[in-house]
């Protein structure tokens, strides 16, 4: 599996195995909170059986991965209204135990926004919000607690944009290291050319100086400067290797 993962690195990859391990982690909250005797049982079956067909179409998102392993917008938008009807229908259903809920809407917004851009950030923000609300309407649990669940509301509301201007910057950064890069890359191609040219022309002239009849202090100027001129390739392929590795 690691193995696979690394011969996809794709962000798509990344949020789908995200999705199955939190949903395995609330199969089994929901299971331990069935021990419980002061929760409901339907209230938990109802939450155990949502997130049994949620990991369940988290499965089939991993498996299409195999016979499309490109970005597709369809699957993420699907992936998005998947996840956060799951998490709001849980949030209507489940009452007190489904409190965590809003933190999940909270965390995919987030994720969708990091890996997919703003327009997923605010696309999964207006769902949360819209859910949210539903279960402040439908749950007795949020009725009880409307001063709670409306700042929980503000939260959800106001806590994405702040994301999406670290979003926004950190494109930004991301932009400039690339151009930076390649203004680099560019440079040393330069560079590399510019000064190997002149100085393979000494290195050769010093070779042919060799093969001259040169008397012995001629040929000991002509040994020293083609010595030099190699010495002097070198240090600089080497300075030049080096900064490709760091680019």
């Amino acid at each position: 599996m690691r193995r696979w993962l690394r011969s996809h690195p794709n962000t798509e990859v990344e949020q789908g195995v995200v999705r199955v391990v939190m949903i395995a982690i609330i199969l089994l909250y929901l299971s331990l909170m069935s021990h419980n005797v002061s929760t409901e049982v339907w209230v938990v079956q109802s939450g155990i059986l949502l997130f049994s067909v949620h990991l369940l179409f988290g499965l089939g998102v991993m498996i299409s991965f195999l016979f499309r392993p490109q970005r597709s917008t369809l699957r993420i938008t699907l992936g998005i209204i998947a996840d956060i009807s799951s998490f709001s229908i849980a949030m209507i259903t489940t009452g007190e135990i489904g409190a965590p809920w809003w933190a999940g809407c909270l965390w995919i917004t987030f994720g969708n926004g990091f890996r997919y851009g703003e327009r997923y950030l605010y696309f999964s923000t207006a769902l949360s919000v819209v859910g949210f609300s539903a279960a402040l309407v439908l749950n007795e649990f949020w009725q009880n607690n409307i001063p709670i669940g409306i700042g929980l509301l503000v939260a959800m509301t106001v806590l994405p944009g702040y994301i999406a201007v670290l979003i926004k910057r950190l494109r930004a950064e991301q932009k400039r290291a690339e151009e930076a890069s390649q203004a680099k890359s560019a440079f040393l191609a330069r560079m590399s050319h510019e000064i190997r040219t002149p100085l393979n022309g000494i290195i050769g002239t010093g070779d042919l100086l060799k093969t001259c009849k040169l008397n012995r202090e001629e040929r000991e100027y002509a040994d020293i400067i083609y010595a030099s001129g190699q010495t002097l390739l070198k240090l600089i392929e080497d300075i030049l290797d080096i900064s490709k590795i760091e680019a």
